[in-house]
């Protein structure tokens, strides 16, 4: 509402300001000769510019100069063509008539003004210039504005009842000035035709500006409402901000007593934690000589040991040389039994052979085949002695098998003899290192020693310990491979 009593207040205003200019514009629109002397005519310089809500106004051209149409409002269009409106209809009629009356002359005229204008005589001349003298005279007087129809008329009629000669000169006089007249009254009815679209053009931006003014307050009240509905939101919003920060402050307050309590509880677990450490420290520290003490015997008790296992060592590398040895002997006689055998094998299947061919040969002389006597009186000896000689050979091949198998046993016996003695030294070692501790504890050899002292031994210990552990897995690895029999449980 207050957009629509704004836009009337300038609405007024402008026709106020415009108001008084509305007869001077009147006067503009039918003073053609101000069109013809300046060519450009601005008719809104009195002021009319500045309220015409910024509109451009077209710029057109009439009888070929260009025209600026002002901002006029509609009521001061109406009173600059109506005001003048009455007068201009009855000089028209007057002026149109006369100008029927005397059209053709007048063309005439003008015709012969042209054609004949090379070969008048001076007097002709004289009398056409002083036809054309009231035309000239009003030039004269008023050299910046152009006489209108109805003043042409009135001073024609004047000069021509005061001049003798005016009914001589009627017909040349009249042709002109009804010929400018009918010019005029053709630039007239363009103008008003110009005037009229000028004014349906104005018509039209004034509705399309009320248009955009009708938009612009309803999108003011879209506007209005959403900024209305924004507030409401931002007051919700707002309401709903110090709940849920009086809700934070609360959880706050109960997380902070929270852990208030916790760091309590952890402080007194803290402290009585401290104190059972240093009761603790103070019964270790009184501990510390007796294990120091323990720790020196242990180190004497650890060089007997490393004493007696390199012993040990060494008789175990002597026992393990002779083993190897007698594996080597009896894998040499091993191969030397099989050669033997390989070659009785081969002595038996050629004898086999030769028994196989006295066979058949004996059995061809019992059917008669052969004929020699000598020789058949000779099988039965040969046969004898073969087989005397295969009884021989079976009775030495069994003696030799029995021999090395004898060897064998006592070779494999002498094997487990020697694991048996090695496995136990091992384990008499073994019971030494446990049950030999010479009546001392490990508290008593630990107590005379130092904190650092302590660290020390319990580190070279440890080492002893890692390389003792190596060494008896390196004993039980060998047997493994040699005779993994003496790690059997027999029940007895």
């Amino acid at each position: 509402m207050s957009s629509e009593i704004l836009s009337s207040s300038d609405v007024q205003q402008q026709s106020q300001k415009t108001s008084p200019s509305s007869s001077h514009n009147t006067y503009a629109e039918y003073d053609f000769s101000s069109f013809d002397d300046f060519g450009l005519v601005d008719l809104s310089a009195n002021g009319s510019s500045s309220n015409t809500s910024n509109i451009v106004l077209p710029q057109t051209e009439l009888n070929g100069n260009p025209f600026l149409l002002p901002n006029l409002s509609e009521d001061d269009g109406d009173s600059a063509i109506s005001g003048k409106s009455s007068e201009i209809n009855e000089s028209s009629r007057q002026e149109i008539t006369d100008e029927e009356n005397y059209e053709d002359y007048g063309e005439i005229e003008s015709e012969a003004d042209v054609s004949d204008q090379g070969h008048l005589t001076p007097s002709t001349q004289r009398k056409r210039a002083d036809r054309k003298d009231p035309l000239t005279r009003h030039k004269r007087s008023c050299p910046n504005r152009r006489i209108t129809s109805a003043s042409l008329a009135s001073q024609l009629q004047r000069s021509g009842k005061n001049s003798p000669s005016s009914t001589r000169r009627s017909s040349f006089g009249s042709d002109e000035i009804f010929d400018d007249i009918e010019g005029n009254f053709q630039n007239v009815d363009g103008r008003l035709k110009f005037l009229e679209d000028q004014l349906q053009h104005l018509t039209e931006v004034q509705t399309e500006t009320n248009t955009k003014q009708i938009k612009l307050k309803d999108e003011n009240n879209t506007l209005v409402q959403k900024v209305l509905y924004l507030e409401e939101q931002l007051r919700d919003m707002e309401v709903k901000s110090e709940d849920r920060l009086h809700d934070e402050r609360r959880k706050y307050q109960d997380y902070i007593s929270k852990q208030e309590r916790e760091k309590n509880e952890q402080v007194d677990y803290i402290t009585q934690r401290l104190h059972r450490i240093e009761h603790e420290y103070e019964e270790l520290k009184q501990e510390a000589p007796r294990l120091q003490s323990e720790i020196s015997k242990l180190r004497t008790e650890k060089m007997d040991i490393q004493e007696r296992l390199l012993e040990r060592q060494e008789t175990y590398n002597i026992l393990y040389d002779e083993h190897e040895k007698l594996k080597a002997d009896y894998h040499r006689q091993e191969v030397l039994n099989q050669k033997e055998r390989n070659a009785t094998g081969q002595l038996l299947s050629e004898m086999e052979k030769e028994l196989d061919e006295l066979r058949r040969y004996r059995m061809e002389v019992e059917t008669g085949a052969r004929s020699p006597t000598g020789s058949i009186s000779e099988l039965p000896g040969r046969y004898r002695d073969l087989q005397n000689e295969i009884h021989k050979l079976r009775e030495a091949m069994w003696f030799e098998w029995k021999d090395l198998c004898q060897e064998n046993k006592h070779l494999h016996d002498s094997n487990e003899e020697l694991n048996a003695q090695l496995l136990n030294q091992c384990i008499g070692e073994g019971k030494s290192l446990l049950h030999n501790t010479q009546g001392q504890s490990l508290a008593q050899e630990l107590e005379h020693l130092t904190k650092e002292e302590l660290l020390a031994q319990l580190k070279l210990e440890r080492d002893v310990n890692f390389r003792l552990k190596q060494y008896v897995d390196h004993i039980i690895m060998t047997i493994l491979e040699k005779n993994p029999s003496l790690l059997d449980i027999t029940h007895r």
